[in-house]
């Protein structure tokens, strides 16, 4: 994949978000100029990404909301909903399950795994099940992806036994940094205290200093 495909793919859910908003307020058309404000980056390089995403042309009221919300979501795979199992129901699991909005991203949870304690009640209408179970929900809902919050097993060893069981997805929230050899396997290892560095050396003195 080209680099300049691979950083415009990079920033494709951020328009995707930006469009969904726009279109929730019944907003028909929007310039590259106006999305480069929102976005943060040149009106040229907007209209390049775009471009890269299918080619929308853009008219006296700019681009078609509607029309490149579809487009976007599209691609995404927002609109075709899928499943997804939560293991570890900790702190982590609670926040994600009660705040996240998965339907906007094309997913539903349709269950979440405790690998230790109380089971047999829900957490925002999603059940919680001993890990046994694990095998048993898959069979049935053939969730896409895994969302692994920190819990008693190792989120390497998790991964490869669902891995095994046909999960290709892994957004990981252990705080183990999670690689797989997989070929069809794909991981998000997200970081929180990485995000707040990140803000931090932004606020620094002199922290826009390199580019």
């Amino acid at each position: 994949m080209k680099r300049g495909i691979n950083v415009a793919i990079q920033r494709l859910p951020g328009y995707y978000r930006y469009f969904d908003k726009l279109h929730s307020m019944e907003i028909q058309g929007v310039s590259s100029a106006a999305l480069s404000k929102k976005i943060g980056i040149s009106p040229s390089l907007v209209r390049k990404d775009i471009c890269q995403f299918g080619g929308f042309g853009q008219t006296a009221y700019g681009y078609n909301v509607k029309e490149v919300r579809a487009k976007l979501g599209h691609i995404l795979g927002v609109d075709n909903l899928r499943c997804a199992v939560m293991i570890g129901t900790g702190c982590m699991g609670h926040a994600l399950l009660r705040y996240v909005r998965f339907d906007a991203a094309g997913f539903i949870v349709v269950a979440a795994e405790k690998v230790s304690g109380q089971t047999g009640r829900e957490i925002s209408g999603i059940p919680v099940l001993n890990v046994s179970e694990l095998d048993r929900v898959i069979q049935i809902h053939r969730p896409d992806i895994a969302i692994l919050t920190p819990s008693d097993i190792p989120v390497q060893t998790m991964a490869r036994q669902l891995a095994k069981m046909g999960i290709r997805g892994f957004w990981n929230f252990s705080g183990e940094e999670l690689a797989l050899d997989e070929p069809d396997c794909f991981v998000e290892n997200v970081d929180l205290v990485e995000s707040l560095l990140q803000l931090s050396y932004r606020i620094a003195p002199g922290g826009e200093a390199i580019k």
